[in-house]
């Protein structure tokens, strides 16, 4: 067996929320709708500061992943203009000093709750 086995990676990709005026939502407020994406979709996704963190979860191939992609921001972005708001995924606001990230995991992970960063903020 390879060390390399299995190969595996994930996201965390951090998504501000902002309201008509590009106002990002506060860390309560985004806390809402990452515990309901969490709970819907069942996946470690989080909250860092004022964004929603969208963390995948252990990823097996690129299909896996790629889908889990599509169904975490579409849901997303539905759930948060049902609120007037709309996702802003940029790597800094226009206007506020906030910058974000989003990057991939590689490893060879069997257990999620292993990650680093998931589960904790």
């Amino acid at each position: 067996m390879s060390i390399f086995e299995p190969r595996t990676f994930s996201t965390d990709w951090e998504i501000m929320v902002i309201d008509r005026l590009d106002r990002c939502l506060s860390t309560e407020q985004c806390d809402a709708f990452g515990g309901a994406l969490q709970a819907e979709l069942e996946l470690p996704i989080q909250v860092d500061e004022n964004t929603i963190e969208l963390a995948l979860g252990i990823n097996t191939s690129l299909e896996q992943f790629w889908e889990r992609i599509r169904r975490a921001t579409d849901r997303a972005a539905a759930m948060v203009r049902e609120f007037d708001l709309d996702l802003f995924p940029a790597g800094a606001h226009p206007a506020e000093r906030m910058f974000n990230a989003s990057h991939i995991h590689v490893g060879s992970m069997h257990d999620e709750s292993g990650g680093s960063t998931w589960g904790t903020r």
